[in-house]
């Protein structure tokens, strides 16, 4: 980097706030824990002629960590490719060329070898993130969830899981209200930040499609019933978890503090189940504090991966 650039960097570090929105810990935990659970939905109950399926989709995900080498000590996950995609100007950037479905900048991104050509590049892509914004948002989203699906029936199922991954951090970002309610197209950097941040802390009612529950549901009960938790860490802050949990409508009494991570996870579910027909969302880095909502995005995130890995078992 050159002085000159180092320089502008740390002068736009000083003067641009950060940011409030979903960190890249959180696209990476749900994103690796929706994978898993999509897995473990479709393979549980797949037939004979899809075992080998199966096997083969559980080697795509083993491969994701090919490229890692002694220099790039990070692993990447399925959960890592979404996160990066805020470093990036062109989500597609992240293919490479031959036989390498990854290429190497994505990996100096995911390893944070280079402080500074990191921070640029993640300055230089929120300077140029329409993409995540209003309907291109749901354009970026659509027509990469589209190419996983059409990796996926072609068999090339390694390239359907990256598109797939890619794809579903605008999904996440759906569920931040500054990125639905901000024009970020031809808006200044500072009025569009303004916009968005005071939207994803405010936070919003939202009406869940009746139409569309009982599919969530049936993977609700999936979850439910096997070994996985909502959140990974103690909830900082119990007395705004109880309530988040009491927004939009819902008047029932919770108290999260004391509760073991499985009676957590049932109180958040009988929460999600009783009240599914509205929910209270935010985009401000604090999904540990609005359980219900990330419970509500895995289960969304778990149905658009399940689209990907059907289409890759059921087609021949």
């Amino acid at each position: 980097m050159s002085i000159r650039r180092f320089f502008q960097v740390g002068i736009l570090v000083i003067l641009s706030p950060l940011a409030i929105g979903f960190g890249g810990d959180e696209h990476r935990e749900i994103s690796d824990l929706a994978l898993s659970v999509a897995i473990d939905y479709h393979c549980s109950q797949a037939g004979k002629s899809q075992t080998e399926k199966c096997r083969k989709l559980r080697m795509a995900v083993d491969e994701l960590t090919a490229d890692s080498t002694e220099d790039i000590k990070e692993i990447m996950t399925y959960g890592k490719i979404n996160e990066v995609v805020d470093f990036m100007h062109y989500p597609r950037q992240i293919f490479g060329t031959g036989d390498k479905p990854l290429n190497d900048h994505v990996l100096e991104l995911l390893n944070k070898s280079s402080k500074y050509a990191v921070l640029f590049d993640y300055l230089s892509a929120s300077s140029h993130n329409e993409r995540h914004f209003q309907d291109d948002l749901m354009k970026s989203l659509n027509s990469l969830h589209l190419a996983a699906v059409n990796d996926a029936r072609d068999g090339h199922i390694l390239n359907a899981l990256v598109n797939s991954a890619l794809s579903d951090h605008f999904l996440n970002d759906f569920f931040a209200p500054g990125h639905i309610t901000t024009p970020r197209e031809n808006s200044h950097d500072t009025v569009a930040l303004a916009m968005h941040d005071w939207a994803n802390r405010a936070g919003t009612c939202s009406e869940i499609d009746a139409e569309h529950w009982s599919e969530l549901d049936r993977l609700l009960r999936f979850f439910e019933q096997g070994n996985y938790q909502i959140l990974d860490a103690e909830i900082d802050d119990y007395k705004l978890a109880d309530r988040n949990l009491t927004m939009c409508g819902n008047t029932a009494d919770f108290k999260l503090e004391g509760l073991s991570q499985e009676q957590i996870k049932q109180s958040i579910i009988g929460n999600l189940t009783d009240s599914h027909d509205r929910i209270f969302l935010q985009g401000d880095g604090g999904l540990i504090r609005n359980p219900k909502q990330k419970l509500f995005m895995l289960l969304v995130q778990v149905q658009s991966i399940s689209e990907v890995i059907g289409s890759y078992i059921d087609c021949s």
